[in-house]
């Protein structure tokens, strides 16, 4: 079973997010939602750095992306958890995820342009286990060829409480 560290899992699955969603056709009216899916997370297992401990993700994670046009295109990335729950494979203790919200907002203008993300979780332990708690913000740009010009991972905090 492989085992992904807390931090790095969710620094990745934002990492994604920031690809550059593509617009609707043109000809085509703007639509206020540009995607929104549901992705099982059921079965993954991630690593809890306040307890040293393999956790087993059961749940959903829901990503919506809106297109907002503002002189060139505004788009903005939500993603939720959706009855996330964990339950630590040494102890049997259950996490809960709260309060995990993250949202980008990536601006583009004849294909360039520019993307921050800010990213809270929240992981609340029912029983004596830590809680987890992780914040950082993603930045990044692009060029009107859709090359990746900038990214940077400001320093995150992790609490444990």
């Amino acid at each position: 079973m492989k085992r992904i560290v807390l931090s790095g899992f969710v620094a990745i699955l934002l990492t994604a997010c920031l690809d550059t969603p593509t617009a609707p056709p043109a000809g085509t009216p703007n639509l206020a939602v540009v995607t929104n899916e549901r992705t099982d997370l059921t079965g993954t297992v991630v690593f809890n750095e306040c307890n040293g401990e393999d956790v087993l993700l059961q749940g959903i994670g829901h990503l919506v992306v809106t297109d907002n046009p503002q002189n060139g295109t505004h788009f903005q990335i939500h993603i939720q958890a959706v009855g996330l729950k964990g339950i630590g494979l040494s102890s049997g203790l259950e996490y809960v995820w709260v309060e995990q919200s993250r949202v980008a907002d990536v601006f583009l203008e004849n294909g360039a342009g520019s993307g921050l993300l800010s990213a809270h979780l929240r992981a609340v332990s029912k029983g004596a286990a830590e809680n987890y708690e992780l914040t950082f913000i993603v930045r990044g740009t692009q060029n009107s060829n859709g090359e990746q010009t900038s990214f940077r991972l400001d320093p995150g905090t992790i609490t444990c409480r």
